[in-house]
């Protein structure tokens, strides 16, 4: 028996699967860009500085990716956006010191996120838009919704499909407060 290393990338190191995630940015926009800038904007670009980039998108950009996106496809962009800004409200209601009477910021809420998440009808990335919204459910411990959500759309995915792997574990999360620990397992 030989042990694999689970990484398929240096990137994988820090957070699992952002090799492929990077590899499929890659595919969505241009493989000229290199992966390098795909991680730095995706996985390391803090959500005020994308929102920074998305007030200033006639500027010139080092990284390729920031450049492509702010030249050639906004609606990664926003995607982008969405995707920071439930990170970052996810983060800060797992804080043992929230309160779900605190504001959280700027309006944004994570039932505002579900909503933007689910109204996206194009497939391109619908998938993603997808793994957005079951974030935002399960943080709100809403499993019902999470396991219903998958039962209409992810599970129609491909097999190979990265964000219906990156799913998955929160569905069996959902499964398992839900007391289905059979489909959990």
């Amino acid at each position: 028996y030989e042990l694999k290393n689970v990484y398929s990338s240096k990137y994988d190191v820090a957070n699992p699967g952002a090799g492929e995630n990077c590899r499929a940015w890659q595919k969505l926009t241009s493989t000229d860009i290199p992966l390098d800038d795909i991680y730095h904007a995706v996985y390391k670009t803090s959500l005020e500085d994308l929102k920074k980039v998305y007030a200033n998108k006639n500027v010139a950009y080092k990284n390729r990716f920031l450049e492509w996106v702010t030249k050639k496809d906004h609606e990664i962009l926003d995607f982008l956006i969405l995707a920071k800004t439930n990170e970052e409200i996810r983060l800060y209601h797992s804080s043992r010191w929230y309160y779900p009477t605190m504001n959280t910021g700027d309006g944004v809420t994570l039932e505002l996120i579900i909503e933007k998440a689910l109204a996206v009808k194009g497939a391109r990335l619908r998938d993603r838009y997808l793994l957005q919204a079951v974030r935002a459910l399960f943080t709100l411990e809403r499993y019902e919704e999470c396991v219903a959500l998958w039962n209409v759309e992810l599970s129609l995915l491909p097999e190979d499909n990265l964000v219906k792997r990156l799913v998955q574990p929160y569905i069996a999360g959902a499964e398992y407060r839900l007391n289905n620990s059979e489909k959990a397992i």
